[in-house]
């Protein structure tokens, strides 16, 4: 008996490469990828792939422009490969599955908010995104909001896995950064909400499978904290030097990088907490519970 397909944009990526791993056996994933001639800038590329496999059962489109700091040196440019990609890319991409009745599953971020609320942002929160990055993931959001298909959008936030990844995660990153003698220098004044891949990884399965269609999903960890209390944790887990830690103040840096940075990301997921649990899957866990097994794993 065949695989059922699912098509995805970005597989061979960070969370893709992970989703590879996990469901590869079960589906036939198909790439949508530079490296397997289809750039999802180019709607006739796009068209022809989609079109191709219209018995999909789903289309998770993972491939956006993620380099924050990049992003921001094309602020206003449309013609720039960060608007290219996260909203032209996401324009084609949403047209042929509306076109061909395969359900959508757009990854976002929690870089739609303007990161000014105290308290958790919830997917009733209106977004206000504060720079280019944002913006162009809000415009990708709206245009998958208006298309005529079956959708659902899942923002997450910060993921970081268990075993090798394609590239460095925030946590394989902070890790890297206690070697040599330089100081680790973070930030004491905002708040991040980190997401354990696997759970991740797991929602796209649900979403991709269920089909849930026209909702918003916030799938994050269960911890929100800031950079130096991560740091911390990071430390403590994997046998680290939390000596090297020295709190840091945004309001300082932004001084020296004016870029803007959303001061407190705390995103409440009990809308997928509920999801999960109905359909038979834990609540995505904290960053203790996280790292544990990033270092378990990586003994086995």
């Amino acid at each position: 008996m065949a695989r059922p397909t699912i098509l995805v944009t970005g597989l061979h990526g960070m969370v893709g490469s992970h989703f590879e791993v996990a469901y590869g056996e079960q589906f036939e994933l198909v790439p949508m990828d530079i490296s397997h001639g289809v750039d999802v800038t180019d709607a006739a590329q796009v068209e022809s792939i989609v079109g191709g496999h219209a018995q999909a059962v789903a289309l998770i489109h993972l491939a956006a422009f993620t380099d924050v700091s990049a992003a921001s040196k094309q602020e206003g440019d449309e013609s720039g490969s960060c608007y290219r990609l996260n909203v032209g890319g996401t324009e084609n991409v949403a047209r042929s599955a509306a076109r061909h009745g395969i359900h959508l599953v757009h990854v976002s971020t929690d870089f739609v908010f303007d990161g000014e609320k105290t308290s958790a942002y919830s997917e009733a929160d209106e977004p206000n995104p504060i720079e280019w990055y944002g913006r162009t993931k809000y415009a990708a959001e709206q245009i998958v909001g208006r298309s005529d298909g079956s959708a659902t959008i899942l923002r997450t936030a910060f993921p970081y896995f268990s075993g090798q990844g394609k590239r460095p995660d925030m946590v394989a990153r902070l890790r890297q950064r206690f070697v040599g003698d330089s100081k680790v220098q973070l930030f004491e004044d905002q708040m991040v909400t980190p997401t354990f891949g696997a759970d991740l990884v797991t929602a796209l399965y649900l979403f991709a499978t269920i089909r849930p269609e026209g909702e918003i999903f916030h799938v994050t960890g269960s911890t929100s904290l800031s950079p130096f209390e991560l740091g911390l944790h990071v430390a403590e887990t994997f046998g680290l030097d939390a000596g090297k830690i020295e709190a840091t103040a945004m309001v300082d840096y932004l001084s020296i990088d004016p870029r803007p940075r959303q001061k407190s990301l705390r995103i409440d997921h009990a809308k997928y907490c509920a999801f999960a649990r109905q359909h038979g899957v834990a609540r995505p866990i904290g960053i203790e519970e996280g790292l544990c097994r990033v270092r378990d794993d990586s003994r086995d």
